[in-house]
This record gives structure tokens, C-alpha cells and sequence, in this order.
């Protein structure tokens, strides 16, 4: 009988992990539209501090979707039409509300007098280059009211879906023990991605250059490696590999919060801009964001807190969230403005960053009914195994 005939029923959706998606884009929102590094209020400041770390959010957001993108791939590498079924499913998943807003942008810039020149760079963004070394500078220059600059990571993941069921592919075939091989190859390309990650940004040759490499691919894709190599380790059958797995959680998170510290301290921010939080920081929020995921999938008062509905609700329609958040910021400005005509102070920032947060949510909610949901359903034609172990 066909393999695709006798599966066995798969785990449905995790609703931790969607809490994990949902504090991820949050986070990201956070990140935003928090505001207060400039307030005299101390605490105020402090909060706006503390703010700038949400960019951890994206590479949480990375790790899950490495995590859930191998596994699938893992399970379903005897299933036929692997790879079709594969990008189909991405396509539908992504590309649908991606297209929608860039298709907004067009409109916008249009509408404002771009000229045919100046459209063109909308292209970079229409075939996910926008996040390529000397290309993101042209890309950043958008002829759009609507600001894209955030659609960087959704580059460096399409970038990753397409190359990364080649490589699993290539790499089970020539491998007498594919599970083991595989695992051994995703921590191989994550120690690459640390030696690139020092070469850039520790050279003093690069260092000039080094912000051309911010978004690139193997900058940032060392969180959907860890993430992957989470998912082949946990489909080692016998409990001792789980409980090895759940003895190292915690010591993982803490060492790589504890990395993220260092490297922030040496930076003098939580932002991400600088070279300390590229070598250091990065590779550790990427430890600590698989240790997050293994946290979440065990019992236990994190699990308990992530499967809150407000954290899954957002998880469900954080696509939305995190695409249309800064679509909406010019919109979000002038309302502010108009009930805050001051535009500064304590109010202010906090008016903006309600009605940011409540459009948003409207918004990517909206999204989900009428743009997601149709093509999503679409899904059971191209079947995979779920994700989960």
C-alpha cells in the first residue's frame, strides 16, 4: 500500500507553541512601537530600554519556524511529491498576503508620483531580495509611504524554504543513517554561520562594510538552523534522548540570555545593530530561543502561560501582525497626532501604542478571514506529515 495511505494520525496544532509565535510577534510590536528611550521619566526610560531587545522576537520566530519546517520535512522524506507538496504548502502559507501588501505599496507609491524608476525597486521585495548585501541599501530607499523595511526576514526565510529541502534531500539520500546525518550537517552549517558571523563582523578589513551583511541569509539563519537541529534530535526514539534533551533546556536558555547579556553590556544597548551583538549576542538568543521551544513542549507553568488564548490568538494571526504593523504606522501617526496634538510625552506614547495595537490586531485579523484562511485551506491537497515529534 502507498505510504501516503497508511499514515498514522499526527499531533495537531501545538498551542503552546502558537503562544510562542504569539509572544514573538509581540515582542517584534513592542520593539515597534514601545517608545520612551528619550523620556525624562526614568521609568519610562528604563521600559524603552528594555524595548529594544524585542528584536528577539524575529529570531524566536526564526528558531519556531525552523523547528517546525524540518520536522515536517523530516517526517514526510519517504512521502511522494515531496518537494512540490513542500512549496506548495510554503506558497500558500506565505505568499498570498505578502503579494496583497506589496501590492498596497505599489498602489501608494503610485498615488504619490513615483516614477517607473523608482517602482522598480519593488522588485527587489516582489522576489525576496531585499535582504542581500549591497541590494538592501536600494531596497531601504522605498518609493512607498507604506514602510516594507521589516519584510527583510520574511527574504531570509523564503531564502532558507527554498534552499533547505534541497540540502535535507541531497543529504538523507547519501546517508545510511539519515536522522544522525542530517543532525550532524545542521550543527556543521550553524558552527559556519558563528565562523561567518566573526569573520564579518570581527574583521577589521570587513568592519567598514559589515552593515551590507545585517540581513544576509547566513548572518540570520543561525536560529533556523539550532531550530532544525532541535527537531532531528527530538525524532531519536527512546526516552533517554528526551530527557537528555529536557535536562539541557535550561542550562541552554540561561547561557544564551546570559550571552545576550554580555554581548549587550559590551554594546552599551539591547539593540542589534552593533558588532558585539552580531557575534555574541545573536548565536546566543538563538540558543536560547530552541531551549524556549523545548520549555514550551513539556509540561509545566510555561507551557501553562503559553497556551493562554490572548498568546494563541495572536500566534494564530501573527503572520498578519507582523506584516501589517508598520503598513499601518503612517496611518497610526496622524491619528495619534490628531487626539495628541503634541507628539511626544508619556500620552502620546501610550495612545500610539494602543491604537497601533488594536488596529494591528483588527487588522491582521481581517487579513486572516478573507486573504489567509481561503488559500490555507487549500493545504489538504499538497499533504505532509505535522511537524510535531
Amino acid at each position: 500500500m502507498h505510504a501516503s495511505t497508511t499514515r498514522a494520525p499526527s499531533p495537531s496544532r501545538d498551542p503552546a507553541l502558537d503562544g510562542l509565535r504569539g509572544l514573538a510577534v509581540l515582542l517584534v510590536f513592542c520593539f515597534h512601537f514601545g517608545g520612551g528611550l528619550s523620556s525624562p521619566n526614568p521609568f519610562v526610560h528604563a521600559l524603552g530600554v528594555l524595548v529594544q531587545a524585542g528584536w528577539i522576537g524575529v529570531v524566536l520566530f526564526f528558531a519556531l519556524s525552523g523547528f517546525l519546517i524540518t520536522g515536517s520535512l523530516f517526517d514526510s522524506l519517504s512521502e511522494p511529491h515531496l518537494l512540490r507538496n513542500f512549496y506548495a504548502r510554503r506558497a500558500l502559507r506565505t505568499l498570498p498576503l505578502y503579494y496583497f501588501v506589496l501590492l498596497l505599496a505599489l498602489i501608494g507609491a503610485v498615488l504619490h508620483g513615483a516614477s517607473l524608476h523608482q517602482l522598480q525597486r519593488l522588485t527587489l521585495f516582489a522576489f525576496f531580495l531585499q535582504n542581500l548585501p549591497v541590494i538592501w541599501v536600494r531596497a531601504l530607499d522605498n518609493p512607498s509611504p507604506f514602510p516594507l523595511y521589516h519584510l527583510w526576514s520574511l527574504a531570509v526565510e523564503e531564502q532558507f524554504y527554498l534552499i533547505w529541502p534541497l540540502v535535507l534531500l541531497f543529504a538523507a539520500q547519501r546517508s545510511h543513517s539519515p536522522r544522525r546525518g542530517l543532525l550532524q550537517l545542521t550543527l556543521t552549517l550553524f558552527a559556519f554561520t558563528l565562523v561567518f558571523l566573526l569573520a564579518v563582523y570581527g574583521n577589521p578589513w570587513v568592519f567598514p562594510f559589515r552593515h551590507h551583511f545585517d540581513y544576509f541569509l547566513f548572518t540570520q539563519c543561525g536560529a533556523l538552523l539550532l531550530g532544525a537541529a532541535l527537531a532531528l534530535r527530538s525524532r531519536s526514539r527512546g526516552t533517554k534522548t528526551h530527557a537528555e534533551l529536557n535536562k539541557w533546556a535550561l542550562p541552554a536558555l540561561f547561557l544564551g540570555g546570559s550571552l545576550y547579556l554580555i554581548a549587550s553590556l559590551l554594546a552599551h544597548t539591547f539593540n542589534s545593530g552593533s558588532p558585539a551583538q552580531f557575534v555574541i549576542g545573536l548565536p546566543g538568543i538563538s540558543l536560547a530561543s530552541a531551549a524556549l521551544i523545548l520549555i514550551a513542549l513539556r509540561p509545566g507553568s510555561p507551557r501553562i502561560l503559553l497556551s493562554t488564548s490572548v498568546l494563541r490568538f495572536v500566534g494564530r494571526i501573527g503572520y498578519g501582525v507582523y506584516l501589517s504593523q508598520l503598513v499601518l504606522q503612517p496611518t497610526i501617526h496622524r491619528l495619534t497626532l490628531t487626539l495628541i496634538p503634541t507628539g511626544h510625552g508619556l500620552l502620546y506614547f501610550a495612545v500610539r501604542f494602543l491604537l497601533a495595537l488594536s488596529l494591528t490586531l483588527a487588522t491582521a485579523w481581517l487579513s486572516f478571514q478573507l486573504i489567509e484562511k481561503p488559500f490555507l485551506r487549500l493545504k489538504y491537497r499538497f499533504p505532509m506529515h505535522q511537524p510535531l515529534p
